[in-house]
């Protein structure tokens, strides 16, 4: 996980989030001011919605991504400013 695929965000020192039980295809996890970020990727926006309505999360979605965060501002704003 060197980087987001499509956005070329380079992450350091993130670990991985258990994003299968969700069902995504990937994650990663960092941290922004001491806030907890977590981006999942799924197949597509499809399987997205799918385990969105299975899994009754609302996360901040943008294409085939969702944003799980305990209050990262900053990171809400550029996952929701970048194209899908």
């Amino acid at each position: 996980h060197d980087a987001l695929p499509i956005w070329g965000i380079v992450i350091e020192n993130e670990d991985v989030p258990y994003y299968q039980m969700i069902g995504a295809k990937d994650g990663w996890l960092f941290y922004d001011e001491g806030h907890v970020v977590k981006i999942y990727e799924f197949e597509d926006e499809a399987a997205l919605k799918e385990s969105m309505e299975a899994y009754s999360f609302n996360f901040e979605t943008n294409g085939k991504f969702a944003l799980e965060t305990s209050g990262s501002e900053a990171a809400i704003e550029i996952f929701n400013g970048v194209e899908k």
